[in-house]
């Protein structure tokens, strides 16, 4: 899909890397490790093409603090592999002043077709809450180049919403179709198409679909979209730039930059010209010997941080911060996830 995360730092074996990229997901297993020790599907390789277009701010977006890190208070995170397909997981959240304090579990399954030692279709996923809300999602890749996707929510009883998507990667493009909430009764949904093609071998253009239907509503919206990755890997001086714009006047423009094989930074310009808002964030990620340190701040006044750091291959510690200095408002958070 879009460029693959950093590289993981030295010194950082690779389940507690995996752990970090995905954070609260089964960490995939270290080469030398055990059979018995736990594995997780990892992200994927990158097809051969451009990618999908609503991954084209994706290497920016990697180096942010994603939502995802945070949370206030305590929260205690353990996965087990069960056996060779199956790996379950317990998560524990305590003084949380945003949620519910709570537990989840989670229960991964690796089916037999192998594209890499943590990674296998069918892919079956499930986590459900002391509330009943329940998530659970199905990847299977047909081919290399083909992968299809079925996602489910409900919250307590009530449901919340599904998604299915299938994508398909040629040589020099890739395109993908979402249905979201299609609801046949009711005659409503959302249908999503993207296409994007590679011009050059460095610079790619596409753009993207979304037809809204419900009721006596219907609304659709087409975005337009480019990207150019400029230096060289074996430089060391990577970077990429993009920009997106939509028919509902949205703008998105991203740079991404690899400074050292270490640091890496990225900055977002988001306009919303109908509501006249703006939003700029600027980032930066460096990886030290046995951790990684994600910062960055915006316009907003929010100034946020998330610290990793592998305590021995199957314990990691996490630290993460948010102070908004506009609303006053802060957020601190440590947690601890254990692999075994």
């Amino acid at each position: 899909m879009s460029a693959p995360p950093p590289s993981q730092p030295a010194g950082l074996d690779d389940a507690s890397w995996a752990s970090i990229e995905n954070p609260g997901a089964p960490a995939a297993p270290a080469a030398e490790a055990s059979p018995a020790a736990p594995a997780a599907p990892a992200a994927p390789a990158s097809p051969v093409g451009p990618g999908l277009f609503d991954m084209l701010h994706m290497e920016t977006k990697n180096v942010f603090c994603n939502p995802g890190f945070f949370h206030d208070g305590a929260k205690f995170t353990f996965h087990r592999m069960v056996t060779e397909n199956l790996i379950i997981g317990h998560q524990i959240s305590l003084g949380a002043s945003n949620r519910p304090q709570g537990y989840n579990f989670t229960a991964t399954y690796l089916g037999p077709k192998r594209v890499s030692p943590g990674e296998g279709y069918p892919l079956l996923m499930g986590d459900i809450d002391t509330s009943g809300s329940l998530t659970a999602k199905i990847v299977h890749q047909f081919r290399d180049n083909i992968k299809a996707s079925f996602q489910a929510q409900s919250q307590g009883k009530f449901w919340a919403g599904a998604q299915a998507e299938i994508e398909y990667h040629g040589a020099d493009f890739g395109t993908s179709l979402k249905l979201v909430n299609i609801n046949p009764l009711a005659e409503s949904g959302v249908i999503v198409s993207n296409y994007l093609q590679s011009v050059t071998e460095r610079f790619a253009l596409g753009g993207e679909f979304m037809y809204k239907y419900g009721g006596q509503a219907q609304s659709a919206d087409l975005a337009l979209g480019g990207r150019y990755k400029g230096g060289s890997a074996e430089k060391g001086d990577r970077w990429t730039a993009c920009a997106t714009v939509s028919a509902d006047a949205r703008l998105d423009a991203s740079y991404y930059q690899k400074l050292s094989p270490k640091c890496m930074v990225g900055t977002e310009l988001e306009v919303t010209l109908p509501r006249q808002e703006a939003v700029a964030t600027v980032g930066v990620q460096y990886m030290f010997k046995q951790s990684v340190f994600r910062g960055q701040v915006n316009t907003k006044g929010e100034v946020t941080g998330v610290l990793f750091r592998a305590i021995n291959p199957a314990v990691t510690f996490v630290l993460t911060g948010l102070i908004d200095h506009f609303s006053g408002k802060s957020q601190l958070g440590v947690g601890l996830m254990v692999e075994q």
